[in-house]
């Protein structure tokens, strides 16, 4: 009984952790209207940067990072 006990508390824990590591945190940069969604497993960047090269002004792009590229490159676009 002990041990199938321990099973489920062990599947209920990497559910949750799973479950968690999907729910995202928004965040945004002040550079003209980037918005971010970072979670554990994944990150979406919209970005809106001022761009003065641009026939529009903006530099709009949607960039979609998967775990583990989201921790690898997080500090060359701040």
């Amino acid at each position: 009984m002990r041990k199938k006990s321990r099973k489920i508390i062990i599947t209920i824990a990497a559910a949750v952790f799973l479950v968690l590591g999907l729910i995202p945190m928004k965040y945004g940069l002040d550079d003209g209207g980037t918005i971010g969604y970072s979670a554990v497993f994944y990150e979406v960047i919209f970005w809106h940067q001022l761009d003065e090269s641009s026939p529009t002004g903006y530099y709009e792009e949607t960039e979609i990072r998967i775990f583990p590229m989201n921790c690898l490159g997080c500090f060359e676009c701040y």
